[in-house]
């Protein structure tokens, strides 16, 4: 089998039939008198290589396996406590970096996604008699259209057992080098192909570098970073997307306070005043009862929810209740449930989030503030649109 190198022309030629590809981990002697290429030649941060970096693959973007979770085996189970210790451990290295999302777990036979298989007639199979390993992956697309991508579809690690015990390498840097291609990285440099940076010094602390070292046992910087580009950690999620019933964080409606161990804001920003507003860039996009300020809307004259009230005009909700001989801003709970310390109450006919007691003062009808919110989410959706 040709090494990684003619990696691109088999996945052209294979577009019609099953896609494979095969990378080899040369042997640690192979290539000792490779020619060193100038300092100039190296980029000062050796970059990792995927996939879409091989000028033949019918495909742009991270080509990966579908799940970040992999179960990996030998396809005879472990032959002793060295070969199994040597594959978790490899396992747990390509496992344990910090911004990547994926775990290669190590099973029994035979329900794996990945197979390691142990080779003793290595020539007789028509592979490089000098490769300690090789990685044979299979792509293939999912999703139609637009939606369509290239992804892993299978991979089996071949180790060339004779040769790796003859040469008393570190079966555990073999297995991680093996893995970092499992998992869709590709070697960093070659030192006979065009398409690829060239090896030098530069690279040799990567445990994809193509010429084996007892170090890769350890990944570099720019291995985990492959990683990372990879199976990237989920991203949190923002307030729109958790203040929904069930996800265990309270929502604030707008005008409702926020932040510092309080709720998460369903719409708009938490401002620097601690009270859910509107975003904004102008004065213009606040209407004529707020200002624009540090990016959100404060009001120019109204109370916030919970604060102090002598009728509804004095509110930015126009809702003020009395509670026990002392009134504050309210706000409707017809759609939006009240904050944690709060219920909503029917008072003098309105639904509305109070402390418990008596009467409820509306100072004008409560659709001229819904209808300004509404013109203004209609001016930023259109915003929006004018930018795409």
């Amino acid at each position: 089998m040709q090494g990684i190198h003619s990696f691109g022309v088999r996945i052209a030629m294979a577009l019609v039939a099953n896609l494979k590809a095969r990378a080899t981990a040369a042997a640690f002697a192979l290539l000792v008198l490779a020619p060193t290429l100038a300092a100039a030649e190296t980029p000062a941060n050796p970059a990792f290589r995927t996939a879409e970096d091989q000028p033949d693959f019918p495909a742009s973007g991270p080509v990966r396996w579908v799940s970040s979770e992999l179960q990996i085996t030998y396809r005879d189970g472990a032959q002793s406590r060295v070969e199994l210790d040597a594959l978790t451990k490899a396992a747990n290295v390509w496992s344990a970096v910090a911004c990547a999302d994926v775990t290669l777990n190590v099973t029994e036979p035979p329900f794996a996604d990945v197979l390691v298989e142990r080779i003793r007639n290595w020539s007789a199979r028509g592979l490089d008699e000098e490769a300690l390993a090789t990685t044979d992956l299979s792509y293939r697309t999912i999703g139609q259209g637009r939606d369509e991508r290239w992804v892993i579809g299978g991979a089996t690690v071949l180790l060339n057992v004779e040769r790796i015990e003859s040469r008393g390498v570190s079966l555990e840097a073999v297995l991680t080098h093996e893995l970092g291609h499992v998992l869709g990285l590709l070697h960093p440099c070659e030192f006979d192909d065009a398409g690829a940076p060239r090896c030098n010094a530069t690279y040799e602390g990567s445990a994809l570098y193509p010429e084996h070292r007892d170090s890769q046992v350890m990944l570099s910087a720019s291995d985990a970073d492959g990683l990372c580009y990879l199976y990237p950690e989920p991203v949190e999620p923002t307030c729109d997307e958790v203040c929904r019933e069930g996800c265990g964080i309270e929502c604030a409606a707008l005008g409702d306070p926020c932040g510092d161990g309080l709720a998460s804001c369903s719409a708009g920003t938490c401002a620097a005043d601690g009270f859910c507003s509107l975003p904004c860039n102008t004065n213009i996009d606040c209407g004529s009862r707020g200002e624009c300020r540090s990016g959100a809307c404060e009001p120019a004259r109204a109370a916030r929810f919970g604060e102090s009230c002598r009728s509804g005009n004095d509110c930015e909700s126009l809702l003020c209740v009395t509670d026990d001989g002392s009134s504050q801003c309210t706000r409707s709970c017809t759609d939006q449930a009240c904050p944690s310390d709060y219920r909503c109450s029917e008072v003098d006919g309105r639904s509305v989030c109070r402390r418990p007691t008596s009467g409820c003062s509306a100072g004008g009808p409560p659709t001229s503030l819904a209808f300004a919110l509404v013109a203004f989410a209609l001016r930023r959706r259109s915003a929006k649109r004018a930018n795409n």
